[in-house]
């Protein structure tokens, strides 16, 4: 038990302040989603029938 108090304790002190300060810098690397605007098919349809 003495192990995984000294593991809980490495996480806290260590190893999630690290993560916070990669994680900010690994997202902005990624594309933001983009919403893809629909055409307008009016002009595309041949209705002059």
């Amino acid at each position: 038990m003495a192990n995984e108090i000294r593991d809980l304790k490495y996480w806290i002190e260590e190893a999630a302040p690290a993560l916070f300060l990669i994680l900010p810098t690994k997202t902005s690397n990624f594309p933001l989603l983009e919403t893809i605007p629909e055409e307008d098919d009016s002009e595309d349809c041949d209705n002059d029938l």
